[in-house]
């Protein structure tokens, strides 16, 4: 390891970490697949309502006392507490962390940061309507910026670095807000820093302008003193003695609009040898293969093309589609494609063992969950089965479900028998086997009871599952499950992750995450315990973006009825557009072209020996979607979960929707407005991410219910509902700054309006570099006057060619800027480490 600590360093904060468990519903992370989250909100500074808070306070993250954080913060976790609070006098300021991630770009002089704050243009996020500058990023990237002042005699003695996070916590970070977070660091100049290295870091967070600032930048904003570099290995191979026909490697950020890796400093074209998925722009990406040409030595940014035959998505996701061979653009216009879900389940010795409760045992319980699953998969979706002990075997292929597809499958499933060790990277290799070379989104739906103690290890998997976008949701089952293993499984992929002690709880899982593998929008879900005799009633929304509903029903296995109503109150019955299967399990009603309005649906207790407990899902095929991300990563600090909806319609946002969090425990309940006016908690208005903060009063297992009503759909109404188990209660601070919202007009102003209306927030000085085109993300050096870019950005022509948000593009151009943000949740789903339900 490099060490190159100041002296006089040895005075920085102590770390104390109070102990924190808490667990998320399983449907809790990603409706798509990366669902997490939790919020908080201190509405108003002590109002105590609808400002997306359930609690009044006047104690804020800058003036409490003895705040301390821990050393291993990872670039996201860092970016959103300046998200939250940007201040100079915020308490992680001093605090020594680490981290690993990768180097973007190593700037040695006054000409090379400008440069990079020119090509490294305003980059959009990827929804349509308003497209506002937001000031979410700019506490990372205030760097890149036009007001930045550096003397050259600075550049003798250090090296500016930007460095971008590659944990899980960075990775659900870009599942939230579509870009990859990152800081920029000072080296020293004596060391050797190559762009394109995985490195672990080390450093202390500090902030320019003050006092105690080691440089001086003539603006204010946080970045990063590195004390020591881990070079981990080299992913950018390509440089001036490349030659054509050489083959070499390049990581950088991905263009929106066009197959180009970009880091501001240098550009790859790349065209596809083999099929790869389309990664999203913003992901951070390595493209291996063989170079077609380069320009080194141009003396602007360096450019080179290559044809790729390997390609790894770092932190980030896929997209829908191809790059169209001739055009470059991509292929969004294309009829989607149906998903290919793998289903890898543990036959392992252990596997055997009975729960204590109902006596099903283990391979009993993974069995009806898959055959369940079976059914739950609509018609013309692909299913496999692979089962695994110490090695691993394909149950049944990957096919095309249709009733008699189900019923060989499910024969398959019964066959199955416990015996021999654990190896999870058996099951996932077999199942990478089925998914290469299909189309269409990919997914793995992996249980477990045990720890991997088999070769070969789930990590030489893990490279080529997310280079081919492969999404794994994971399950654990009984208290002995690899947690850590599931977890990272699931984070790393964007999927989702549940662990169960009981494994009567195992079908309901199954169930929410074949919502998630078929890409289908949740309604509504409800849950009740039923007797033999009672019944339990719900009702859900059926909108005109429906193009086909489902109602499905799991239970125990005795016998539990469900019994959908349509509208008008006629009981909904087999027939013309309506399909009606049945499990020993689980039943399902699918309707084609349903009747919009709100229909409701009645769970039975028909022969039950004991009270079972019940639960209807209702999806749809539709293209609004939302993610629910509950963020605990200072809940030990504040006492608050950030909670954030993001709402989608397709692949751009949706807007305009009225969100309300229920919290209920027992007999407490909170509702909370979660808000996406830029006002209280909420940093960016009108970009589709409902945010707020939730207290919690006392422990205990929490329900979220999280309801957007209303917007671009006027007859809207979905819900989404998680579960939090929280063993300690913390005193509340607020770790947010106050906002003043938007005006409700601000969709009618242009951009200039809409700037002035961000000043207090980015300041002044920030608004008057905007309008000069050289913002903290630098500007677009084609177009003209801030009127041009107003009107520009009012009709849409710079935001349909924008890009991600991370790596930040250009409006026009899409080449990529680079902001500091990234999913949960989620990837994920996990939250604080601890487990999903």
């Amino acid at each position: 390891m490099t060490d190159f600590t100041r002296d006089g360093d040895s005075d920085r904060r102590s770390i104390s970490r109070r102990r924190f468990v808490s667990t998320t519903a399983a449907a809790g992370v990603l409706a798509t697949g990366r669902t997490a989250a939790q919020n908080d909100d201190d509405g108003g500074g002590g109002d105590g309502g609808g400002s997306a808070v359930n609690v009044g306070t006047t104690d804020t993250i800058e003036n409490a006392d003895e705040v301390r954080f821990d050393e291993a913060i990872p670039v996201g976790e860092l970016a959103q507490l300046f998200i939250e609070f940007d201040t100079a006098d915020h308490p992680v300021i001093g605090t020594d962390i680490q981290f690993q991630g990768v180097v973007l770009n190593a700037v040695a002089s006054n000409e090379e940061r400008t440069a990079v704050s020119a090509n490294l243009e305003w980059n959009e996020f990827e929804w349509e309507g308003d497209r506002i500058l937001s000031p979410l990023f700019e506490p990372m990237a205030w760097v890149s910026g036009g007001d930045v002042s550096l003397e050259s005699s600075f550049y003798d003695e250090y090296q500016l670095v930007r460095l971008a996070g590659t944990a899980d916590a960075d990775q659900r970070f870009f599942d939230r807000y579509g870009s990859v977070p990152y800081v920029w660091g000072v080296v020293p100049a004596t060391e050797s820093v190559q762009p394109g290295t995985v490195v672990d870091v080390t450093g202390t967070v500090e902030y320019a302008g003050r006092d105690d600032s080691t440089v001086e930048f003539g603006a204010s904003g946080v970045y990063l003193t590195v004390t020591g570099l881990v070079d981990r290995g080299q992913r950018t191979t390509i440089s001036a003695s490349t030659s054509s026909g050489d083959r070499a490697s390049f990581l950088g950020t991905q263009l929106r609009t066009q197959p180009q890796l970009t880091t501001g400093l240098a550009d790859l074209e790349y065209s596809y040898e083999t099929e790869f998925p389309r990664p999203a722009g913003g992901s951070i990406v390595t493209h291996e293969g063989q170079v077609d040409s380069t320009d080194y030595e141009s003396g602007g940014v360096d450019t080179a093309s290559m044809r790729t035959t390997g390609q790894r998505i770092v932190v980030g996701e896929t997209r829908p589609g191809q790059w169209e061979a001739e055009s470059g653009d991509s292929g969004d216009s294309a009829e989607p494609e149906f998903p290919n879900t793998v289903a890898v389940l543990d036959t392992s010795g252990s596997m055997d063992q009975r729960d204590t409760v109902s006596g099903d045992s283990r391979i009993a319980v993974a069995k009806q969950s898959a055959r369940s699953l079976v059914n739950f998969v609509e018609n013309g979706n692909k299913l496999g089965i692979v089962d695994f002990d110490y090695r691993a075997t394909t149950t049944s292929s990957l096919e095309s479900l249709d009733e008699d597809a189900r019923g060989v499958m499910k024969d398959d499933i019964d066959r199955l028998s416990p015996s021999g060790g654990t190896s999870i990277g058996a099951g996932l290799r077999e199942a990478l086997d089925l998914l290469r070379g299909t189309t269409g989104p990919k997914s793995i739906i992996l249980l477990s009871d045990g720890e991997h103690n088999e070769p070969p290890s789930p990590d030489s998997i893990l490279p080529e599952l997310k280079s081919l976008g492969v999404t794994i949701y994971t399950i654990g089952m009984g208290s002995s499950a690899g947690e850590t293993l599931l977890e990272r499984l699931a984070d790393e992929t964007g999927g989702q992750s549940a662990f169960r002690p009981e494994p009567g709880e195992i079908r309901q899982v199954f169930q929410q995450f074949s919502i998630s593998v078929q890409n289908r929008s949740q309604i509504t879900s409800e849950r009740a315990e039923l007797t033999e005799g009672d019944t339990a009633s719900g009702s859900a929304t059926v909108d005109g973006s429906c193009d086909e509903v489902q109602f499905s029903l799991s239970y125990p296995g005795s016998e539990i009825t469900l019994q959908p109503e349509t509208p008008t109150g006629e009981p909904l019955s087999e027939g013309d557009g309506v399909i009606h299967r049945v499990g020993e399990t689980s039943e399902i009603w699918t309707v084609e072209e349903p009747e919009t309005g709100d229909w409701s649906f009645t769970m039975t207790g028909e022969q039950l020996s004991r009270p079972e407990v019940a639960t209807t899902e209702v999806s749809a095929d539709s293209p609004i979607d939302a993610d629910l991300f509950i963020n605990d990563f200072h809940y030990e600090q504040t006492g608050m979960f950030r909670v954030e909806l993001k709402a989608t319609n397709g692949e751009q946002r949706y807007t305009g929707g009225d969100v309300t969090l229920t919290a209920t425990n027992g007999d407490e309940t909170e509702e909370i407005a979660l808000r996406d006016d830029r006002g209280g908690p909420d940093p960016v208005g009108n970009d589709g991410i409902y945010t707020g903060y939730f207290h919690p009063e006392s422990t205990g297992e929490y329900t979220f219910s999280a309801a957007i009503t209303g917007g671009e759909v006027a007859d809207l109404q979905r819900d989404f509902t998680r579960r939090l188990r929280v063993d300690e209660v913390v005193d509340p601070i607020r770790p947010y700054r106050e906002r003043e919202p938007l005006s409700s007009d601000t969709s009618s102003t242009g951009l200039l309006e809409r700037l002035e209306q961000y000043a207090p927030i980015v300041g002044v000085a920030a608004v008057g570099a905007i309008l000069a085109k050289r913002y903290w993300l630098g500007g677009d050096d084609g177009a003209g006057t801030a009127a041009e870019i107003g009107a520009e950005t009012d009709t849409g022509s710079d935001a349909e060619a924008g890009t991600d948000a991370e790596a930040g593009t250009d409006a026009e151009t899409g080449s990529e800027t680079g902001t500091a943000t990234g999913t949960d949740a989620e990837t994920g789903i996990e939250v604080g480490g601890g487990e999903q339900q």
